[in-house]
């Protein structure tokens, strides 16, 4: 990789933290007064799609009908709130439809899938060109993996790769994987410490991208329902089984976090392997 392309990889990266930004913005204006907001023939669809499914359901209900039979993959994914707002008989069906939720879960999680990626990208760069690190285990406690990196490869597999940068790309999928699975701070500090960078930890909010991070994890795996995890990570007024609150001043600051996070990033790798001295 030489300078052009790093800088690519980095351009491409923040410039996606940006079309985020954007999506928050211009999702919410959308979808604000939602349905009332579409053009005409949109909003005619829509209720008519949501007046033929409820008469459906009203004929289910009273027994007029065995079942209801509704093309899923043709029709709104609304269909099982709308059953649920039948039988609960809750009134106004479009209460349901707060799209904020849903777009600032969406945005945070693509937020730190975007980071992911910019630091595999980088840190498979450095496995190129510093293939040493590899040796070094990722847990600050020895113990706890002790021989994890300690692994072998068998004259049939090295010589089936082919070349020596193969075997390189081989091992450095597993090492990324692993290191993938640290914290962004976690991350930050190997690579501070095993690789040399000069990664500003003073002026990137890292406290702020590790609790966005939790968030992420948990809207990934458990939709956003606080849970004691949450709680103890925290200390702060969460309450288990509520949903976490996401806002877009909360979001915003994620992002310009991120996006200097990127940038400090880059600017020590540019030092340690692209500066004229290192080159």
């Amino acid at each position: 990789m030489d300078l052009k392309e790093f800088v690519d990889i980095r351009t491409e990266h923040l410039g996606s933290i940006f079309k985020m930004k954007v999506y928050v913005e211009y999702a919410k204006k959308f979808f604000n007064d939602f349905p009332n907001n579409l053009d005409k023939d949109l909003k005619e669809q829509w209720n008519n799609e949501v007046d033929n499914f409820m008469n459906l359901l009203e004929d289910l209900f009273n027994n007029k009908i065995d079942k209801i039979e509704v093309d899923f993959m043709e029709a709104t994914p609304l269909f099982i709130s709308l059953a649920e707002v039948r039988k609960e008989a809750t009134g106004n069906i479009y209460n349901l439809f707060q799209f904020d939720e849903i777009i600032f879960y969406q945005a945070l999680v693509m937020n730190y899938a975007r980071i992911d990626a910019y630091f595999n990208d980088i840190i498979k760069y450095i496995c190129e060109e510093k293939p040493e690190i590899m040796l070094n285990l990722i847990d600050d406690t020895i113990k706890k993996n002790e021989g994890v990196n300690e692994k072998s490869i068998t004259w049939k597999q090295i010589i089936g790769m082919g070349s020596y940068e193969n075997i390189i790309d081989y091992i450095s999928e597993d090492f990324i994987y692993k290191l993938g699975l640290k914290s962004i701070k976690d991350r930050i500090n190997f690579l501070n410490s095993k690789v040399g960078l000069n990664i500003s930890k003073e002026d990137i909010n890292l406290e702020l991208i590790y609790k966005g991070e939790q968030y992420r994890h948990n809207i990934v795996h458990r939709g956003g329902v606080v849970d004691n995890k949450l709680i103890k990570a925290f200390k702060e007024e969460l309450k288990q089984g509520d949903k976490i609150k996401i806002d877009e001043e909360f979001l915003n600051l994620i992002f310009d976090e991120s996006a200097k996070l990127i940038s400090y990033s880059s600017c020590a790798i540019e030092d340690k392997f692209f500066s004229e001295n290192n080159v």
